[in-house]
This record gives structure tokens, C-alpha cells and sequence, in this order.
């Protein structure tokens, strides 16, 4: 398997520093890499295309014309399923850039050994996602959970919401809670599941996910909704 990785970023140091570090850990852990840089976001843009797309973007925060939070702010909007690791000198712009597929931020002039943390996370993330589940045992149709976004109860069984299709499954809600119980999803309300990292904004009386759509938020759910999501920001950041 070879894992391909962009690094996207204006300075020619930090670009090498960072090819540096992903050449080392690629030979310490047996791992195949390719590497392609670009010069700035819009560079990025206009070479995108969902059907190649990296495992993983190195995106700095700072540069000209597309910012890095413009930049995951689009790959998201456009279904991207690229890691994004941010590089930045600049750590009050963090919560800024949370989202989807937002996997680690790190702080210049880079350290190994959070370097390494970071990257030991994102490629056992990579290996979890491409876990699937049986969600419906009559059809045999297997989904990924990361393609999952949210989970709405329909009579009896239910339907997964993922950005191409909604499928029916033959589970009841709480069957599929159980059975993704040690993947990032939470029950906000009796008819709903969500997956923690498809969340755009939490209102009032609703979540709205990555795709747009809301999703009713349970009075008596909404704090625990809320401590789960700063629980699992927090892990994504460490």
C-alpha cells in the first residue's frame, strides 16, 4: 500500500522540513510514500479532483489567495475525504479550523516527536476507516463509518444518511448504536445518530452536519452532545 501525501505551503524551508519528517517516519515504520507538493492554496484548487485525491494534505494556515481554513473549507463542501494535518505558528486560529477530516495541528518550527504522535494517529485512522459495516444483512451492503453521517430511525429499522445515497437497513436504531458503540457516533435524540466528525455547528434545537443537513438535537441531550464533541476535539488535537 502506498499512501499518497500533499503539502501544501509557500515556504520553502517548511516544505523541506516537512518532506524530511515524512521520509522518516515512512522508513521507520516500513511505509510507502508519495509526495507532491503545491505553492499555495489556489494551486491546490485547481489541480483537485475527487477521483485522485491525497490520503493525506500538510495544509499551512497562513497563505496568500486561499487561506488553509479556506482550503478544508472547500474540500470539505466537495466531499474530500483527504486527511488534513495543519502546520501553524499561529495557535489562536486552531478552533478556527477544526472540521471534518481534520485529523492534527502542528505548531512551527516542527517537533519529531508530535510529528511523529500525529502521524502514528492519522495513518491508524486511515487503517480504521477502511473498516466497514454490515448494515443491511439481506442486500449484504457494507458501508464504511466515516461515510456514515448520520443515522435516522425509519419505523421498525432505520436509514444511514451518507453524501451519496441514504440506504435502508434491517437494524433498529439501537442495534446500530451498538454495533458502532467504539466509533466517534452519538444518540442525540431517540429517532437519531450522528457521527461526531461529520458536525458543522451545533444550534440551539439542532446540529447541522457537513453536508447541511440538520439534525434535531433531544433537550435532555444537548449538554452531553456538547461534552462529547469537546471530548472528541480534544483527542483529535493531541
Amino acid at each position: 500500500m502506498i499512501i499518497n501525501i500533499a503539502i501544501c505551503d509557500d515556504k520553502e524551508w517548511e516544505k523541506q522540513q516537512l518532506l524530511d519528517f515524512i521520509q522518516c517516519h515512512a522508513q521507520k515504520r516500513g511505509i510507502k510514500v508519495q509526495t507532491k507538493h503545491y505553492i499555495s492554496g489556489k494551486a491546490y484548487i485547481d489541480s483537485w479532483s475527487k477521483s485522485c485525491e491525497p490520503d493525506i494534505v500538510f495544509l499551512d494556515i497562513e497563505m496568500p489567495e486561499v487561506s488553509g481554513i479556506e482550503l478544508k473549507d472547500y474540500l470539505q463542501e466537495h466531499g474530500s475525504e483527504s486527511k488534513i494535518m495543519f502546520v501553524t505558528s499561529h495557535e489562536e486560529l486552531v478552533w478556527e479550523a477544526f472540521g471534518k477530516n481534520v485529523v492534527g495541528f502542528l505548531r512551527k518550527p516542527l517537533e519529531w516527536d508530535i510529528f511523529e504522535t500525529n502521524m502514528d494517529k492519522t495513518m491508524h485512522l486511515l487503517e480504521r476507516e477502511s473498516r466497514t459495516f454490515m448494515v443491511n444483512e439481506r442486500e449484504n451492503r457494507m458501508v464504511a463509518s466515516h461515510k456514515m453521517l448520520a443515522i435516522r430511525a425509519d419505523g421498525t429499522y432505520c436509514s444511514v444518511h451518507t453524501p451519496s445515497e441514504d440506504i435502508f437497513t434491517d437494524k433498529s436504531i439501537t442495534e446500530m448504536e451498538e454495533m458502532l458503540a467504539q466509533e466517534d457516533f452519538f444518540r442525540v435524540h431517540k429517532s437519531y445518530i450522528i457521527n461526531l466528525r461529520c458536525i458543522k455547528r451545533i444550534g440551539n434545537e439542532e446540529v447541522v452536519l457537513c453536508d447541511g443537513t440538520e439534525i434535531p438535537i433531544a433537550r435532555r441531550r444537548k449538554t452531553d452532545l456538547k461534552d462529547a464533541y469537546t471530548s472528541y476535539l480534544l483527542r483529535e488535537v493531541k
